[in-house]
């Protein structure tokens, strides 16, 4: 019963209890603003990750309608970001970062590009049919060598404080 009536005496924290909670307090929610700036930053990456991604895609459209860019063998062709753009194969890229700021349509926009490679010799044995009709309808059909082209892309994007690494300094 002693213990039970010193306890029942007491009437709040002492300064020291206090401080220790204070403390406590203080590095857990260190620990959050860590974890939330963390996951923060993975998400923004995430998203620069996506647009890389579009500006391949929209380069691989691109020259998917105009062949004739294809590079010639061990040779490479530059697309810039803002021709993508304005022949609609991207649309625009809004910074994660600075939400009024637009990642295709900026000074930043004029240095992002993919470089295309071509490693092989585009001549192959592949026919590509085009069907095509007149007014009349008489039909022509053209054909063409094409074949499974060996690409690589190399992507330069620059928005806000974010290089991709196929960025040439």
């Amino acid at each position: 019963m002693i213990g039970v009536d010193i306890m029942l005496n007491k009437k709040g924290l002492t300064l020291v209890e206090l401080m220790a909670v204070i403390a406590i307090l203080g590095i857990l929610s260190g620990f959050a603003i860590m974890a939330v700036n963390g996951y923060k930053q993975k998400t923004v990456n995430k998203v620069y990750t996506n647009f890389e991604k579009q500006l391949k895609d929209g380069a691989i459209n691109y020259l998917t309608s105009n062949t004739d860019k294809i590079p010639n063998e061990k040779d490479y062709y530059t697309i810039y970001a803002n021709e993508l753009l304005d022949n609609n194969y991207l649309d625009e890229l809004v910074d994660p970062v600075v939400n009024s700021k637009k990642c295709t349509n900026s000074e930043e926009a004029k240095d992002s590009y993919i470089k295309v490679f071509n490693n092989q010799d585009i001549k192959n044995d592949t026919q590509e049919m085009q069907i095509n009709e007149d007014e009349n309808g008489n039909m022509t059909i053209n054909t063409s060598n094409i074949s499974n082209l060996d690409l690589k892309y190399t992507i330069c994007l620059k928005c806000s404080k974010y290089q991709s690494k196929g960025c040439s300094n």
